[in-house]
């Protein structure tokens, strides 16, 4: 595969992960976590979701906000087209930077996508240029420290990040084409150095009380919300 190919039909093979991938197994939407942090923080302003996929995250907050904007590598015009006065945008944002001027949103949400872009730096500095002073970043990534992962690289397995197929497929990529792995020390210091502040690390999924008690460690995922100081 060639890095010109590697986002081929992005669209198709998210769609079923969309579908299927919907509810946790706790019975919640997926997304239903950042959809109340995010309506937690006031209301009014702009919102960005990037890697927005279908729109079901911008589709959950949209009332919260005075306008609502998404974009992603894929097309999902269908969805995007069911939610009326919210505007999308297919982009590659390793190909240009984010199509909007410095400050424009008072929220940035990326969820599950940082991992898949091969400029990690590039999208975060990108975010920290879009978010106004005052305003808020949310993002998740899998989290390589995750017991369970360490425990298959004691096994000598590649953890499952991206893909539960044993062994990965060409279909599906390498760990469902993710590209980085990270831990809640390593995002941290990350975001920080372009001027995020983490003001909450939580968990998705079943126990979200107990895995706060050690998110290195417990967390599948690391979600954290970021702040920009005034």
């Amino acid at each position: 595969m060639k890095a010109s190919d590697y986002y081929e039909n992005v669209d198709g093979r998210t769609a079923a992960w969309t579908q299927d991938k919907a509810m946790s197994k706790d019975g919640e939407n997926h997304l239903a976590p950042f959809a109340r942090r995010i309506t937690m923080l006031g209301s009014g302003g702009h919102y960005l979701d990037i890697g927005c996929q279908s729109g079901g995250l911008i589709g959950m907050v949209k009332t919260a906000f005075d306008e609502c904007y998404g974009i992603d590598i894929g097309h999902y015009d269908q969805e995007w087209s069911q939610l009326l006065d919210c505007k999308f945008r297919v982009h590659d944002i390793d190909a240009a930077p984010l199509p909007f001027p410095d400050a424009s949103f008072r929220v940035v949400s990326c969820i599950m996508v940082l991992e898949h872009v091969f400029d990690v730096f590039g999208l975060v500095k990108e975010a920290r240029r879009v978010v106004q002073p005052g305003g808020t970043f949310v993002i998740e990534v899998p989290n390589a420290g995750y017991f369970k992962h360490i425990l298959s690289l004691m096994k000598g397995r590649v953890p499952r990040t991206g893909a539960q197929l044993y062994p990965f497929s060409e279909v599906e990529g390498w760990d469902g084409q993710h590209l980085h792995y990270f831990t809640v020390s390593e995002l941290t210091w990350l975001l920080n150095s372009v001027g995020f502040q983490v003001v909450e690390i939580f968990s998705r999924g079943r126990f979200p009380a107990l895995r706060k008690i050690y998110p290195p460690l417990l967390c599948s995922s690391i979600c954290m919300v970021t702040a920009v100081k005034k």
